[in-house]
């Protein structure tokens, strides 16, 4: 698949991210879009935000959340999204020092363009990019969350705001594989990939916020990785718990992974 583009074969070398991030979240509303949620609720969900990271990560990240209520917008109902990121920087911006930021989250409980259906909540998230701000020229991680603030959303999201080993390719979607044609065994090329497939990965199914796989968290620096190369017996530690041993197995040679899932904590829904 295109998750990082790795070479089979090649083994990456890990430099973990930054253990702590600041957030602002931006709430942004306009006369026919109000927000229902009240700003305690949206904290909550924060909270689990946070205790999900926590968790996943084996304590090794967490965020600290700037929530920031701004006035009621006046403008079309279904706004682009720049305009509306620009808009959020604006109305936030007497609020916050933005060079303490690392990321800015905007949650409209309205239709975006390209985002309208009014039975799903949406997210987005793009590359690091710079603002002009009361506070001087920044660089942020711009993201947003439209119609429902959710907690799995949002760390679907803010999962998108890691880029391994300081490069330019962040954490991508968990996808899956249609092999129902194929002996993938042989050929695992030849399998369909089926974007945010992973049902039990908060980077594919956010409905559902289990645990990222265990080559992301190696990836992140969170966990190890072990190495197949013969034939023989190797300890795979249960990926939920936190362990000094791997929680990922690794075939160069097929550029496979294999992990060991437990109903444990907010992956619950295994069982």
């Amino acid at each position: 698949t295109d998750l990082f583009q790795e070479e089979i074969g090649k083994t990456p070398q890990i430099i973990p991210p930054k253990k702590n991030k600041n957030v602002l979240v931006c709430l942004l509303s306009q006369n026919n879009y109000p927000i229902t949620q009240s700003v305690k609720n949206i904290v909550a969900h924060l909270q689990t935000v946070n205790e999900f990271y926590k968790e996943i990560s084996y304590n090794k990240i967490g965020f600290t959340f700037h929530v920031v209520r701004g006035p009621t917008l006046l403008h079309e109902d279904s706004p682009d999204v720049d305009p509306l990121f620009q808009n959020a920087i604006t109305v936030c911006d007497p609020f916050i020092d933005y060079n303490q930021i690392d990321i800015t989250m905007i949650y409209y409980p309205g239709p975006v363009e390209g985002y309208n259906n009014p039975l799903h909540s949406y997210g987005f998230s793009s590359e690091p990019s710079i603002f002009y701000t009361d506070d001087g020229e920044v660089k942020l991680i711009p993201q947003g969350v439209f119609r429902r603030f959710d907690w799995r959303k949002v760390s679907h999201e803010l999962g998108h705001s890691f880029y391994p080993n300081g490069g330019d390719i962040a954490v991508s979607h968990a996808n899956g594989l249609d092999c129902s044609d194929n002996n993938w065994v042989y050929d695992p090329c030849e399998c369909s990939v089926v974007n945010y497939g992973n049902l039990h990965d908060i980077m594919g199914d956010a409905e559902v916020g289990g645990h990222m796989t265990g080559y992301f968290k190696y990836l992140m620096g969170w966990s190890k990785m072990g190495i197949i190369e013969n034939s023989g017996k190797y300890k795979l530690r249960v990926l939920e718990k936190p362990s000094t041993e791997a929680h990922v197995l690794y075939i160069p040679s097929y550029g496979i992974c294999f992990d060991f899932r437990r109903p444990l904590g907010f992956d619950d829904s295994l069982g």
